[in-house]
């Protein structure tokens, strides 16, 4: 059963209310009719409420239709009005309308009769712009939803009609549009980054977008055709996304991967070349204390050593490389050692390049061997210096870099906090975008054979990645190459002044015994030699299982123990190891084709290492640090 149209009727003729009143109670239930005879009256009614209709007569006794629909539409706005009246008059029927009343009905017996269905459809026609003022509404806000998409969505998005012109551009578009195409705006689109467009409306293999390169730029567009079902009837929507630093991302990651499988190759080469250099220096320098050599044997001799040096320089490049090398960190002001290291360069690099430095006067505080920091710049210096052969700038600058947001990362993987950024930026022939991802790798070399070993940049990576940062560059042919390295920034100098330790003289034994612990026979031979050479006596042992079976069988107690890290059975670790289970308090040096970080040495320590040394060791340094383990000689 349908619910009764709730009417307010206003008239303060007696005659016409019974005349309308009977118009409605024809319809059998379909209205509920409240009436008014006066201004008080209305006043009254109305402000019950809850009606769906109010008909009001427009001239009544001190009172007047029009103002019936001002009160009704201030107090219930939605709540139509209809006005009915005998005078018939155009003029009335036109203001009534303009004051915003939904019908005008003339007092008549034939349109009295047709007022229930008059009635009817205004509810009606309402309740229909009411829904069409909704729809409207919800369509508005699903464009101002879809607007608000098209302009957050990070790609770019062509809406294209069937001729292809541009019908709509989000602004990510907008913005790429003139770099991707030379057609007039508002022209049908011909082509995208000199790829015809009709071969991008075509769908690329499953999962895959067709691919647009800018200059160093790399693009992915695909096509979808508007029609559900037709291929271009209805027009085309295009995205495009700028996948440049994805793609460097991706490179950057490859590379990464290829350097750490190099890395722990280059590892395992440089420990065994360092056990053949040690030979060599060892034996080297026994024979350079001959005084049977004449000058010509003592010359090439000295060649051998000089060979030597730098094979073991390369070998530490190697290690540098692995992230392997030895490090003396302290905590460094950059700006202060990048000016010191400029003069340097202002008289090594030829007069046609150019030197300068970009930064603020203020500290740009790291933890850093300042060695390694020297060895970074030299590097980098002499491949700009080779980039520029005609001449150029090289600039070196220095920035505070405080990264708080993961999307302000420069670089993969870089953790976010504070960073100090050294660039050194050339004006060279650049590097070729195919190489752009190989420059870190070891023996990669763009220069004629013989003119570099392609392991200074995979140095600098090594390095940088010990010292906790990162490193990326940047390059563009014809124009230069800059290298950015990011380092953690110290809040506060731990002691800039400090300096290394200085090397003492050479001193030699007094007849004490030592254990030379070896797995490499010539190697072992060769430090047995020297240490008799200082006046030492020695024992010999290939793994640490031999050593504790000399220790036990020897006579007298072994004042030093000087041992390989990697050995078969047992290694040096181990052997301080057993040591110390067995109460023995005797010194162990330890010599290792690797540095030895804190986290490995801290347990050492613990178990009372005396010291370590590369391979091969310098001799200055082993000498003092034998003659530091040695105990104190007794009182006479």
């Amino acid at each position: 059963m349908s619910v009764p149209v709730r009417l307010l009727y206003v008239d303060d003729s007696p005659f016409d209310r019974d005349l309308v009143r009977d118009a409605l109670e024809r319809e059998h239930g379909g209205f509920q009719v409240v009436e008014a005879a006066s201004r008080a009256e209305f006043e009254a009614r109305l402000t019950d409420g809850g009606y769906d209709l109010v008909l009001s007569d427009f001239n009544i006794l001190g009172f007047e239709g029009l103002q019936v629909i001002d009160a009704v539409h201030a107090r219930e706005p939605d709540v139509p009005v209809v006005i009915v009246t005998g005078t018939g008059s155009e003029e009335i029927a036109v203001a009534a309308m303009r004051r915003g009343a939904a019908d005008y009905v003339i007092k008549t017996p034939q349109h009295i009769q047709r007022l229930p269905m008059t009635i009817h459809a205004v509810l009606e026609r309402l309740q229909l712009e009411a829904a069409q003022a909704r729809a409207d509404e919800q369509l508005r806000y699903q464009a101002a939803q879809i607007t608000q998409i098209m302009r957050s969505v990070p790609d770019g998005v062509l809406l294209l009609d069937s001729g292809l012109c541009v019908q709509h551009a989000n602004p990510v578009a907008e913005a790429l549009l003139p770099r991707l195409t030379a057609d007039a705006p508002g022209a049908a689109l011909s082509a995208l980054a000199g790829r015809p467009l009709h071969e991008l409306l075509t769908s690329p293999p499953p999962g895959q977008w067709h691919e647009l390169h800018v200059g160093g730029e790399v693009y992915e567009v695909i096509a979808r055709p508007l029609a559900a079902d037709g291929p271009a009837g209805d027009g085309w929507v295009l995205l495009v996304r700028d996948v440049t630093q994805q793609r460097l991302v991706q490179r950057q990651y490859r590379s990464q991967e290829r350097l750490a499988a190099v890395g722990q190759l280059a590892s395992g080469i440089a420990h065994d070349f360092n056990n053949l250099m040690g030979v060599i220096l060892l034996y080297g320098e026994l024979l350079g204390r001959s005084p049977s050599l004449d000058a010509r044997d003592q010359a090439r001799l000295a060649t051998i050593m000089q060979q030597v040096e730098q094979a073991t320089q390369l070998i530490r490049q190697i290690l540098d490389f692995s992230r392997r090398g030895a490090l003396e960190q302290r905590a460094v002001d950059l700006r202060p050692l990048l000016m010191e290291e400029m003069k340097l360069l202002r008289r090594l690099l030829p007069e046609h390049i150019e030197v300068v430095a970009a930064w603020e006067p203020e500290e740009f505080f790291v933890n850093a061997d300042p060695t390694r920091l020297r060895q970074i710049l030299l590097n980098l210096a002499v491949n700009a210096r080779d980039a520029m052969p005609d001449g150029g700038r090289l600039t070196l600058r220095l920035e505070h870099v405080h990264l708080h947001r993961a999307h302000d990362l420069p670089l993969p993987s870089m953790p976010l906090g504070d960073w100090v950024r050294f660039t050194v930026a050339d004006t060279g022939v650049g590097i070729l975008p195919e190489h752009l991802d190989r420059v870190f790798e070891p023996f990669f070399t763009t220069k004629a054979p013989g003119l570099g070993t392609g392991l200074g940049l995979a140095q600098v990576h090594g390095i940088v990645a010990q010292h906790g940062g990162y490193v990326g560059v940047t390059s563009q042919v014809n124009a230069g190459t800059a290298v950015a390295i990011y380092l953690p920034a110290l809040a506060a100098a731990m002691d800039p002044n400090s300096q290394p330790a200085g090397v003492e003289d050479l001193v030699t034994g007094n007849g004490e015994l030592v254990l030379v612990v070896e797995d490499s026979e010539p190697l072992r031979a060769a430090l047995t030699s020297l240490l008799q050479s200082w006046r030492y006596r020695t024992l010999e042992a290939a793994n640490g299982a031999e050593a504790l079976a000399c220790i036990a069988e020897s006579q007298e107690p072994v004042a030093v123990v000087l041992s390989d890290v990697v050995m078969p059975q047992m290694g040096g670790v181990a052997l301080l190891r057993e040591l110390r289970r067995s109460a023995l308090s005797t010194p162990v040096i330890l010599l290792t084709g690797h540095p030895l970080d804190e986290r490995e040495l801290t347990p050492l320590r613990s178990q009372g290492l005396h010291g370590w040394l590369l391979k091969p060791p310098d001799l200055t340094q082993l000498a003092k640090m034998l003659a530091a383990a040695l105990p104190p000689p007794a009182p006479a």
